[in-house]
């Protein structure tokens, strides 16, 4: 299973739905954030939306009310774990919609980690800064 963009008209139908079933803007805006962009490192979230609890905002007020559309708010493991800007190995995670569940049966998210690690080897050594940069220069947004 592959990360999705989705469309201008897809998106709309995803923030409608999200924003009818909660009244959680940050489930909003995470919403907006990921349906432009895909494979996100969790810390971008977390500062470009300006939340805290991203698993507990996807679960409870975004995955509920846009499954009917056949859509999903996942994260995945990166190949290589990510490093803070002290050099430390953290936990994050990488962020996306997706069209169909993280537990399906063919789900393999290995594809999207050796998709990205070939493009950029380094990029779970990157600061958060540097991560978003090198995704766009690769034409990954």
């Amino acid at each position: 299973m592959k990360a999705v963009l989705l469309s201008a008209e897809q998106l709309s139908t995803v923030l409608k739905c999200v924003a009818s079933g909660s009244n959680q803007k940050g489930a909003i805006r995470i919403a907006a954030y990921l349906g432009q962009r895909h494979s996100v490192r969790t810390s971008l979230v977390n500062v470009e939306c300006s939340v805290g609890n991203l698993s507990d905002q996807v679960s409870r007020h975004i995955n509920p009310h846009i499954e009917h559309l056949g859509l999903y708010v996942a994260c995945a493991k990166p190949a290589r774990q990510f490093r803070n800007k002290f050099g430390e190995k953290t936990q994050e995670t990488r962020w996306s919609f997706y069209a169909a569940a993280a537990n399906d049966p063919d789900f393999d998210i290995s594809e999207l980690g050796q998709e990205l690690d070939a493009l950029v080897p380094d990029l779970p050594d990157l600061d958060a800064d540097s991560w978003e940069k090198t995704l766009a220069d690769v034409g990954i947004e």
